[in-house]
């Protein structure tokens, strides 16, 4: 009698020969560790190991600028605060003037008057900055700016003679900051 395969279905020989073939090469396969590890086996002695555990937490900062301050004939302060800090220790968060200042002064230009400015002394407490001055510094989780930074303090304008007699008009000027994660102080390690 003639016993015919049905097209389709495997015969139960050449199935059980695929899961040998897949038997024997996964007996012979080698699993690698991507990292070190600490083998303990049977001994005569007390056997200890120790895992080494690590995280990190990124430093993370919100500087807060003013966007305007409206200058008068009188000196007007401005605030540099930090509404979140998150330093490394031995960093600061440091904000300096980067442009915009000219001997410690800031230039006002006269609308549809480009010809005629006016310059508004820019201090930190009572001494004048340059662009190297850290006029803020925060650290560690203090939004607090460290003492003698943070407040700055625009004085009355005057022309480039220094004459307080000002030509009638609206006046426009940019001062930029620059707001940087910075070392400070090593501890020798």
């Amino acid at each position: 009698m003639k016993t015919e395969a049905k097209k389709g279905k495997r015969s139960r020989p050449a199935v059980g020969f695929a899961a040998a073939i897949l038997l024997v090469c996964s007996l012979s396969m080698t699993a690698f560790a991507a990292d070190e590890s600490t083998s303990i086996g049977k001994g005569e002695s007390e056997q200890t190991a120790s895992t080494s555990l690590s995280y990190n937490v990124t430093p993370d900062y919100t500087v807060v600028i003013p966007r305007a301050v409206k200058l008068s004939s009188k000196d007007i302060t401005m605030q540099i605060t930090a509404t979140k800090i998150n330093a490394e220790p031995n960093y600061q968060v440091q904000v300096k003037v980067s442009g915009g200042l000219t001997e410690g002064k800031v230039k006002l230009a006269r609308t549809n008057d480009t010809g005629y400015e006016i310059y508004a002394p820019l201090k930190l407490g009572n001494s004048s900055i340059d662009s190297n001055t850290a006029v803020a510094a925060f650290k560690e989780h203090d939004t607090t700016a460290l003492p003698g930074t943070g407040t700055l303090t625009f004085g009355a304008p005057a022309d480039a003679d220094g004459s307080a007699d000002i030509k009638a008009g609206d006046y426009t000027g940019t001062v930029t900051f620059q707001v940087a994660y910075t070392l400070v102080a090593s501890t020798g390690e």
